[in-house]
């Protein structure tokens, strides 16, 4: 798993957390923890990942219950790989946020941290731990956590069919056959087996019969 792949999802994370920051200077004078968050968050946007990290253990120092800084922290250290300090980022997060949507992601996020880092190093591995992480999800009924890993999968290994395929899987449970089928096209698209490209034939053909029957 590359740290560029991790990035896109650092970045995406970091935006939806914190709020608008625009009007805010690269270099803050002396701000409170909020405005260095939102700093951060720019900074990442910049791909200034080190003065994203500078700026939210800043936040820390001013405000040592600031939970935007803790969950922050814990995306940054998913996306360097840094798994074990994620993991004690987010458990610090829902030590102040216990409840509501974002304790929630940081829930998910540690069950995903937990997996990757028991996974042994090597090109597929983090791959097929976040697929099977999305399939045990899938089959408990989990369906956010499995949206999150196979998001994840993807953006690991972009041209790899198997996640696209189980991202149809995940949308069938959803109920979403448009969004499956074109998963699959892409599936196949990607796909070099002759054999695993005539099953996935196969599906797209199945799903579009059963829509227009």
């Amino acid at each position: 798993m590359s740290l560029r792949s991790f990035l896109t999802i650092s970045c995406s994370t970091l935006t939806l957390l914190n709020i608008t920051c625009s009007s805010l200077a690269q270099t803050p004078s002396p701000l409170n923890a909020n405005s260095l968050v939102k700093a951060a968050s720019l900074a990442v946007a910049q791909k200034d990942i080190s003065k994203a990290r500078s700026f939210l253990r800043e936040a820390l120092q001013k405000d040592p219950n600031c939970s935007k800084a803790m969950f922050n922290l814990g995306v940054l250290d998913s996306a360097e790989l840094k798994f074990g300090d994620a993991i004690t980022m987010f458990n610090q997060f829902l030590s102040v946020q216990p409840t509501g949507v974002w304790a929630d992601r940081a829930k998910r996020e540690i069950e995903t941290a937990t997996v990757l880092k028991a996974t042994p190093a090597g090109t597929d591995g983090p791959f097929v731990a976040l697929l099977g992480l999305a399939s045990k999800a899938m089959a408990t009924g989990r369906l956010q956590l499995a949206s999150d890993a196979v998001s994840k999968a993807i953006r690991t290994k972009p041209d790899d069919w198997r996640g696209y395929s189980a991202g149809a899987s995940l949308a069938l449970l959803m109920k979403k056959k448009p969004q499956a089928v074109s998963l699959l096209e892409i599936a196949r698209q990607k796909c070099s087996s002759d054999a695993e490209k005539a099953k996935i034939a196969k599906a797209i053909a199945d799903l579009r019969s059963g829509s227009q029957s």
